[in-house]
């Protein structure tokens, strides 16, 4: 994907918490072959997300939203139902 592809050419497909969450959703859809990068939301020199809670956005073409949308939410239900580790004593 170009480094600034113009905004009709991706769309967003997660809006994530934090810059690892954005990263980790990034890695996913590479692995399945969705070409996708991330936009920080982070205003420059306060270091504060422009909305509150959504530090940066999951963006791909949008022939691959659908193929996308899909890998996140087969992801998010995962980390959703995996066992918790109980807390070290």
């Amino acid at each position: 994907m170009p480094l600034l592809p113009r905004p009709s050419d991706v769309v967003s497909v997660h809006k994530a918490a934090d810059e690892l969450e954005a990263e980790i959703i990034r890695g996913l859809l590479e692995q399945a072959g969705i070409d996708a990068m991330v936009r920080c939301r982070q205003v420059p020199g306060y270091g504060v997300p422009e909305w509150p809670g959504i530090w940066g956005e999951v963006l791909v073409r949008p022939a691959d939203e659908d193929a996308a949308k899909q890998v996140i939410a087969e992801y998010l239900e995962a980390v959703r139902t995996a066992p918790q580790e109980p807390e070290p004593s």
